[in-house]
């Protein structure tokens, strides 16, 4: 009672307020298609079930750990980057709760940045399958060829 007489929202889904973020923010993104599916996905996870005020930094460290069990850390960083802004939307422009989970947490290793490049013969052989049949002269055109 005392946090709804100061204005917040603190009974209200954590699954609703991702629905709301999905309806009203992802699509001003330019990566918009992508988030839809991160959020999508994480709406199946049973924290999104809980209170928005109840969601705990326990709750999304577990998550973490649960999520790095099947995809590498630079997904879980993507992926908490969305959920951070979630419910720093929650925080100052909905008023949904006073402070977010997300403080303190600590985010996963960054990955090793990826080492292979496209080599000439990997082009030409990606341009011959292809059927491609012009003449590609530069090498920033067969890279996008390929």
């Amino acid at each position: 009672m005392e946090l709804q007489s100061q204005g917040l929202q603190p009974d209200t889904l954590f699954s609703d307020v991702i629905k709301r973020y999905l309806s009203e923010i992802t699509p001003t993104k330019r990566g918009e298609k992508h988030e839809f599916n991160r959020l999508n996905r994480f709406l199946c996870h049973p924290v999104t079930d809980k209170y928005i005020s109840d969601v705990s930094r326990r709750d999304i460290e577990d998550w973490i750990a649960e999520r790095l069990e099947s995809v590498k850390s630079e997904s879980v960083r993507r992926e908490l980057s969305t959920i951070g802004h979630i419910f720093k939307i929650a925080v100052e422009r909905w008023g949904y709760i006073q402070k977010s989970p997300m403080v303190g947490i600590q985010l996963p290793e960054k990955g090793k940045p990826r080492t292979q490049r496209v080599t000439e013969e990997d082009i030409n052989a990606i341009v011959a399958v292809s059927g491609y049949v012009d003449a590609l002269k530069t090498a920033k055109a067969r890279t996008a060829a390929a």
